[in-house]
């Protein structure tokens, strides 16, 4: 039977779920149940064509009928509900809802150089922003980088809005947390792979060979990188800025996640041009 065929009515969501759901904006009750939510129609139909198990799926008759065929694939264990778009308001974490919320399971695994075998890949230190942390994984699926390495402090890969703005990337691109200085001691003691740390004092990035098999470092809006990561870097590298234009300096800095699109970008570019000779 298709799950538009077993649909009638729009059930209440209980008082206890409500709570579940409104709690899980906060990374406590995020990380005691091992959840996470993902709000919309293009994130929900992502997630629910990815390998991440979802617990339950809330959404408007109208988006069940456009959306019967990724309905009728999830497991019995998922529970799926019609709701009114009242019912859909008092869970939903956005200004406006959106016609369909998901709760699924976190895939956390444990961080381990075997995982690395192909690169290029992105480290994060401490970056504080959501929608930041969501832009740079939303650009590294489209350039390629399909690993996200971040430094304890950075914000949660989970938090709402990390989710929202990194779209569906958020379920094609792998990422951990792992301390970023015993990272690159390791790679320093093995003589890995090089480190491309963004700094205003590195080399013209436009001059640099930049390799696949890398690691590519963005740091804190505020702080930048640390020292420490740094000095552990091999390669630094700058964004050049534009000449200046009617006696006006441009601004001192890019927003982290404009200047790791950028750093991508070129990287993609090297790659096209040698791939077409």
């Amino acid at each position: 039977m298709q799950i538009t065929q077993k649909l009638s009515g729009s059930p209440m969501i209980s008082k206890n779920s409500i709570g579940l759901i409104r709690s899980l904006e906060q990374k406590k009750a995020r990380d005691k149940y091992g959840l996470f939510l993902a709000e919309g129609d293009k994130i929900c139909s992502d997630l629910l064509t990815s390998d991440i198990p979802v617990k339950a799926v809330y959404f408007t008759r109208q988006w069940a009928l456009e959306n019967e065929s990724l309905l009728n694939k999830q497991p019995g264990s998922a529970e799926l509900m019609e709701v009114s778009e009242t019912e859909l308001g008092k869970i939903s974490l956005l200004t406006t809802p959106n016609k369909v919320l998901a709760m699924a399971y976190q895939q956390k695994s444990a961080f381990s150089w075997d995982m690395l075998k192909t690169g290029p890949v992105v480290l994060i230190d401490q970056v504080q922003d959501p929608g930041n942390l969501g832009t740079i994984i939303r650009t590294a699926d489209w350039f390629g980088f399909h690993t996200i390495v971040a430094a304890p402090g950075t914000v949660d890969f989970y938090n709402p809005k990390v989710i929202q703005s990194a779209m569906g990337s958020a379920f094609r691109v792998m990422h951990f947390k792992y301390d970023l200085e015993t990272l690159l001691r390791e790679n320093l003691e093995k003589d890995r792979w090089p480190v491309y740390a963004t700094t205003l004092g590195g080399e013209n990035l436009y001059s640099q060979r930049l390799e696949k098999k890398g690691f590519y470092l963005f740091g804190n809006e505020a702080n930048g990188i640390s020292q420490v990561l740094q000095t552990l870097a091999g390669s630094h590298i700058v964004i050049p800025q534009g000449p200046v234009q009617n006696g006006k300096q441009p601004a001192d800095s890019l927003n982290v996640a404009v200047a790791a699109a950028v750093v991508m970008a070129e990287f993609a570019r090297q790659e096209i041009a040698q791939l077409n000779g």
